[in-house]
């Protein structure tokens, strides 16, 4: 089957499932800061800013992560009145960090809150915040899914030295994304190995490589750029398909994926190189490590990736798991 007709059964397969952008505004609601009378305080006023805001015109997002901007609050002591306390709000953009608003008010009892809180959110919250909102999803899911082709010559040095420079291969990818700026991958990628043993002849070896990378990555978004990029390492396994060739049962790998947006999904360049933890042999030969290898791998790829389960929910919420029984906050009593 051609290349590119793979790459087109995976699109086909995939676009539908892809989660896309909307013009809803979600908004993160952390636990409440300071210390109050009790801690009665900070978790009622938490829940009674988390019902606010699921009231409004806005969604709640129960991560961090999935949020476009950030509702905090903190209580302090009031210095000047002996059993009141300052309740401090702040309307904060997720992703820089920048505080676009914020308000104070005062009270003594918990019960005074009802009627001071509200308005003070729904003042923090009337500007129009869609002018601040980023279109980052598609490159904040958990999930991706992708396909590469690559060119990926090889070195053989033992003995003598050879290479085998046309040689082109491609794979498929699954990377997950746990957390904003570190993910694992893994995957298979196949191409072959073509080992030249001497120059006498039909003493050389084709024999395809199965490669499984475990690789760590730094994941870098510019902020306000259809960019997202950053360096890798790892190891990755060596399964010969034909088992003409012995290689060792790992390599380690380093390198650096170059991402932008393209359409629903992510096109990407790979730069990677590797090599083998240990030598290799050649299965047909009666000592097979008589004249042992080093391969050194060279992979320059290109591909294309598509976002599954939406980072704006919790991976429990993406499987269709209740990832929590929210309950409402009791009436507090008098402080």
């Amino acid at each position: 089957m051609k290349p590119w007709l793979v790459l087109l059964f995976f699109l086909a397969a995939v676009l539908p499932l892809s989660a896309q952008s909307d013009d809803e505004i979600f908004i993160f609601v952390p636990q409440v800061k300071g210390a109050g009378a009790s801690e009665v305080d900070n978790n009622y006023l938490t829940s009674m800013m988390q019902s606010i805001v699921q009231a409004g015109e806005f969604s709640e997002s129960h991560h961090r992560r999935g949020a476009d901007f950030i509702l905090a609050a903190k209580i302090s002591a009031a210095q000047e009145a002996a059993g009141a306390y300052n309740f401090h709000l702040a309307l904060k953009h997720a992703r820089t960090g920048k505080i676009l608003s914020e308000s104070s008010t005062r009270y003594t009892s918990l019960n005074d809150t009802a009627n001071l809180v509200p308005p003070l959110i729904s003042s923090l919250l009337s500007s129009d915040l869609s002018e601040w909102k980023t279109d980052d999803d598609w490159r904040n899911y958990w999930l991706y899914l992708g396909v590469n082709l690559s060119w990926s010559p090889r070195i053989y040095h033992g003995a003598r030295t050879s290479s085998h420079i046309a040689n082109f291969g491609g794979g498929f990818s699954a990377e997950f994304h746990f957390s904003e700026s570190l993910s694992f991958e893994t995957g298979i990628n196949i191409a072959s190995d073509w080992v030249v043993f001497s120059p006498a002849a039909g003493d050389e070896y084709m024999d395809p490589m199965m490669e499984i990378p475990l690789a760590f990555r730094y994941v870098f978004k510019p902020f306000g750029k259809n960019l997202m990029l950053g360096p890798y390492a790892g190891f990755h396994a060596n399964i010969p398909l034909y088992r003409l060739t012995i290689p060792p049962p790992f390599a380690w790998l380093a390198g650096f994926r170059f991402g932008a947006r393209a359409g629903p999904g992510i096109f990407f360049w790979d730069l990677r190189f590797s090599m083998d933890i240990g030598k290799s042999g050649l299965s047909q030969k009666p000592d097979p490590f008589a004249q042992s290898y080093q391969r050194y791998n060279i992979n320059l790829g290109i591909g294309y990736k598509i976002g599954l389960m939406s980072g704006r929910k919790t991976l429990r919420q993406n499987l269709g798991m209740p990832w929590f029984q929210k309950t409402s906050a009791e009436e507090p009593e008098d402080n």
